[in-house]
C-alpha cells in the first residue's frame, strides 16, 4: 500500500513537474526579471512567488503563482490547496509534499515608477505592463514587457506566445499559465518632460537623451541613464553595457531599452513665483525652501513638502517619515526642489478694454460676463465656453475639457478674473511723433520709423523686426531671446500709432518743466524732478515715485496696490521751463496758463483746459486732446482704437492786462502777450508767445530761447522739440484817443 502511495505521489510529482520546471536536460529559458514582492523593498527570482514569513518579511516560494500556505513557511502550486496537517499539496486525490520558503533579498533595482499607459490617464505599478481590456480601457499585466493576449483578458511574459485554445504561455516546449490582467489605477498627472533644446518633450515618468542626430529622444524612465551609443538606455543607478546590450548594478542585468523620438514641445512660458522676483522652467511648481526663498518642484501643480527641500505630485500627500509621496496604496518617492531661477520681468499684460490687466506671462480671455479674465499662459487660445483656456499651438475640446495637439492632451486651464489697470500713459518715441501702448518699447523698424515692443524695457534686436525681454540677448540666428540658460521665443513688433500730444507739464514752482504724461515730483534738493508716468505718485524718499493709485512701499522699494507689486521708478531732474506766457482768452478779459486751451463753460464764461489746441466738448465741461474727438456717452477721448479719459477744465483767471503790442512798422497791433512778426508779404503778423523766435520762412514762430528747425518744422531747445506756432495777421493799430 505504501509503495502505491510512494508511486502515485511520484508519478504526481513528475507530471507536476513537466509543466511546472525544466527538464534536465533543457535550458533554462532567459530571465525575464526578478519578481519584487508587495513591500517593495525585498525581491525573489523569476519564476517564485512572494509569500509572508512569520516575521512578517516576504520570503521566496519557488513556484510562479504559488499558494502561500498558513504555516508561513510552506507554499503549494497553483490550483492546489495547501494542508497543513499532512504538509501536502492537494488537488483533488492527488498529493505531493509542499515547497519550503526562502528568504526573500533585498532589492537592488531602483524602482523607475509607475507605468504610465498609452492613454495618459491610467498608470499601472512598476514592473507591470498596461494592456487593453475588452472595455477599451487599460488594464495592468504583472510582467514587464508582457505580451497582451488577444482575450483581453490575460497575458503572457515577454519572449512567449499566447495559447488562448489552452489559457497557457507557450516559449518552444515549455508551456505555463497565463495571467490574469488587473484594472489600471488613474494616472497621478506630473505634466510632460521638456527637453534641454527648449523645443521638445517627453512623455511624464520619461527621461530626455540626446540621439546620434542631435536631436532628442525619450527614454521611458525617470532620471535615466543614457547610453553612449546614442539610441539605448538604463534605469537610473545602473551601467550601460554596451558590449551586451545590458544594464548592470552589481549582479544584476535587465535589458536595455530603446528611445523613441522626443514630441514638440507645447511650450506655456515660465512659472513667475509668488515674490515677483523669481521664476520656474514650464512644467514646474514654485515651493518655498527654508530659506524663505523660492525653489523649484519639477511638477506642475506640485505639493510642497512641510520640509522645506521636497515635493509631491498633485493629488498625493507628503510622507515626510518616510520621504515619500502617497496616493492611497501607491507610493512613489519625493522630488527634491531647485533654486528658483530669476525672473525676467516684462511687465503687466494690458487687455484691450484698457482698463483690465492680467499678471506676466497671462493672457487677456473674454469671461461670459463680457469683461476680461487671465489666463495663465502666455499667447494662449481662449476657449469658446468663456471659462476655460489652453496653451499657444493647441485647440480646446469642449468636450472633454481638454487642450489638444495631435495626440498629445492636457487639461484645459480656468481663467481668473482680471485686475483693474495701474494705467502709466502711453510710452511716446524718441522722435517726438509716435507712440507705443502703456508696457511696451518704442523699437525703429528697417524703415527707420518707430514700432512697438510688446515689452517694458525691451532690447531691440538688430534685424528692425524683433525685440526681447529685458536682461536678455537677441539670438538672431535662432530666433530666440536668451538669459544663460533659458531661451525664449523673440517678440515682432508692431507699428507705433501716431502721437496725441498734450504738451510738456509745467511744474509748480513755474520754472521748470516735464515730459508729456510725466508727473512733477520734489527732489531732495528743493527743486523739482520728473516722474515718467502722468498723476504719479510722488515717494517720500524725494528720489522715487509710483504710478497712480498705487502705495509706495519704501522698505522694500515697491509700488503696491492689493497684492500687485512692481518695482518703484526713479526720478529724473527737471528741464528748465520754456515760458510762453498766459492764453488770452477770446473774451479778451480772461486767460489761462500756459500750455492750455480757453473753452466755454455752461454759463457762458470761459474755463481752462489743460492741454494745447485741445478739443471743447460740447458738455461745456469736459475737454480732449487735439486730434481726438470727444465721446460724451462714455467719458473718454477717442482717436481711432486709442480711448483715454476726457479731462475737467478750470475756471479761467482773470486777465492783467497790460495793453496791445505795437508793432515796428507803427500801423499794426497784436494781442497782449504776443510777438510782432513779419510776414512773407512784408507786412507784420501775431506770433501768440511772448519775445518769440520769428521763423525765417515768414510764417512761424518759436518760444523765446529755442531755435526754428525748418526742415522738422519745430521748435528746439537742447533735447527737447516743440511743434512751431502759426503767425496771424496783425490787426490796425487803435486810433489815438482825442
Amino acid at each position: 500500500m505504501l509503495a502505491s502511495v510512494l508511486c502515485g505521489c511520484l508519478l504526481v510529482s513528475s507530471a507536476l513537474s513537466s509543466t511546472l520546471f525544466f527538464k534536465p536536460h533543457e535550458r533554462p529559458v532567459e530571465k525575464v526579471e526578478n519578481v519584487v514582492c508587495p513591500d517593495g523593498q525585498s525581491q525573489c527570482p523569476d519564476g517564485s512567488t512572494c509569500c509572508k514569513l512569520a516575521s512578517g518579511q516576504y520570503g521566496c516560494c519557488p513556484l510562479p503563482q504559488a499558494v502561500c500556505c498558513s504555516d508561513h513557511t510552506h507554499c503549494c502550486p497553483s490550483g492546489t490547496t495547501c494542508d497543513t496537517s499532512q504538509g501536502k499539496c492537494n488537488r483533488g486525490h492527488s498529493s505531493i509534499p509542499w515547497f519550503e520558503k526562502q528568504p526573500s533579498k533585498p532589492i537592488h533595482t531602483v524602482t523607475v515608477g509607475n507605468v504610465v499607459c498609452p492613454d495618459g490617464q491610467s498608470q499601472c505599478p512598476d514592473g507591470s505592463t498596461c494592456c487593453k481590456l475588452a472595455s477599451g480601457q487599460y488594464g495592468c499585466c504583472p510582467l514587464p514587457q508582457a505580451v497582451c493576449c488577444s482575450d483581453h483578458t490575460h497575458c503572457c511574459p515577454s519572449g512567449t506566445t499566447c495559447d488562448t485554445s489552452q489559457g497557457k504561455c507557450n516559449r518552444g516546449e515549455i508551456s505555463t499559465p497565463w495571467l490574469k490582467k488587473q484594472p489600471a489605477l488613474p494616472r497621478v498627472n506630473v505634466g510632460n518632460v521638456v527637453c534641454p533644446d527648449g523645443q521638445s518633450q517627453c512623455p511624464d515618468g520619461s527621461t530626455c537623451c540626446k540621439l546620434a542626430s542631435g536631436q532628442y529622444g525619450c527614454c521611458p524612465l525617470p532620471q535615466a541613464v543614457c547610453c553612449s551609443d546614442h539610441t539605448h538606455c538604463c534605469p537610473s543607478g545602473t551601467t550601460c553595457d554596451t558590449s551586451q546590450g545590458k544594464c548592470n548594478r552589481g549582479e544584476i542585468s535587465t535589458p536595455w531599452l530603446k528611445k523613441q523620438p522626443a514630441l514638440p514641445r507645447v511650450s506655456v512660458g515660465n512659472v513667475v513665483c509668488p515674490d515677483g522676483q523669481s521664476q520656474c522652467p514650464d512644467g514646474s511648481t514654485c515651493c518655498k525652501l527654508a530659506s524663505g526663498q523660492y525653489g523649484c518642484c519639477p511638477l506642475p501643480q506640485a505639493v510642497c513638502c512641510s520640509d522645506h527641500t521636497h515635493c509631491c505630485p498633485s493629488g498625493t500627500t507628503c510622507d515626510t517619515s518616510q520621504g515619500k509621496c502617497n496616493r492611497g496604496e501607491i507610493s512613489t518617492p519625493w522630488l527634491k526642489k531647485q533654486p528658483a531661477l530669476p525672473r525676467v520681468n516684462v511687465g503687466n499684460v494690458v487687455c484691450p478694454d484698457g482698463q483690465s490687466q492680467c499678471p506676466d506671462g497671462s493672457t487677456c480671455c473674454k469671461l461670459a460676463s463680457g469683461q476680461y479674465g487671465c489666463c495663465p499662459l502666455p499667447q494662449a487660445v481662449c476657449c469658446s465656453d468663456h471659462t476655460h483656456c489652453c496653451p499657444s499651438g493647441t485647440t480646446c475640446d469642449t468636450s472633454q475639457g481638454k487642450c489638444n495637439r495631435g495626440e498629445i492632451s492636457t487639461p484645459w486651464l480656468k481663467k481668473q478674473p482680471a485686475l483693474p489697470r495701474v494705467s502709466v500713459g502711453n510710452v511716446v518715441c524718441p522722435d517726438g511723433q509716435s507712440q507705443c501702448p502703456d508696457g511696451s518699447t518704442c523699437c525703429k523698424l528697417a524703415s527707420g520709423q518707430y514700432g512697438c515692443c510688446p515689452l517694458p524695457q525691451a532690447v531691440c534686436c538688430s534685424d528692425h523686426t524683433h525685440c526681447c525681454p529685458s536682461g536678455t540677448t537677441c539670438d538672431t540666428s535662432q530666433g530666440k531671446c536668451n538669459r544663460g540658460e533659458i531661451s525664449t521665443p523673440w517678440l515682432k513688433k508692431q507699428p507705433a500709432l501716431p502721437r496725441v500730444s498734450v504738451g510738456n507739464v509745467v511744474c509748480p514752482d513755474g520754472q521748470s518743466q516735464c515730459p508729456d504724461g510725466s508727473t512733477c515730483c520734489k527732489l531732495a534738493s528743493g527743486q523739482y524732478g520728473c516722474c515718467p508716468l502722468p498723476q504719479a505718485v510722488c515717494c517720500s524718499d524725494h528720489t522715487h515715485c509710483c504710478p497712480s493709485g498705487t502705495t509706495c512701499d519704501t522698505s522694500q522699494g515697491k509700488c503696491n496696490r492689493g497684492e500687485i507689486s512692481t518695482p518703484w521708478l526713479k526720478k529724473q531732474p527737471a528741464l528748465p521751463r520754456v515760458s510762453v506766457g498766459n492764453v488770452v482768452c477770446p473774451d479778451g478779459q480772461s486767460q489761462c496758463p500756459d500750455g492750455s486751451t480757453c473753452c466755454k463753460l455752461a454759463s457762458g464764461q470761459y474755463g481752462c483746459c489743460p492741454l494745447p489746441q485741445a478739443v471743447c466738448c460740447s458738455d461745456h465741461t469736459h475737454c480732449c486732446p487735439s486730434g481726438t474727438t470727444c465721446d460724451t456717452s462714455q467719458g473718454k477721448c477717442n482717436r481711432g482704437e486709442i480711448s483715454t479719459s476726457w479731462l475737467k477744465k478750470q475756471p479761467a483767471l482773470s486777465r492783467v492786462n497790460v495793453g496791445s503790442v505795437m508793432c515796428p512798422d507803427g500801423q499794426s497791433q497784436c494781442p497782449d502777450g504776443s510777438t510782432c512778426c513779419k510776414l512773407a508779404s512784408g507786412q507784420y503778423g501775431c506770433c501768440p508767445l511772448p519775445r518769440a523766435v520769428c521763423c525765417s520762412d515768414g510764417l512761424h514762430c518759436c518760444p523765446q530761447g529755442t531755435t526754428c528747425d525748418l526742415s522738422q518744422g519745430k521748435c528746439n531747445r537742447g533735447v527737447i522739440s516743440l511743434p512751431w506756432v502759426e503767425k496771424l495777421v496783425a490787426a490796425a493799430r487803435d486810433p489815438p484817443a482825442v
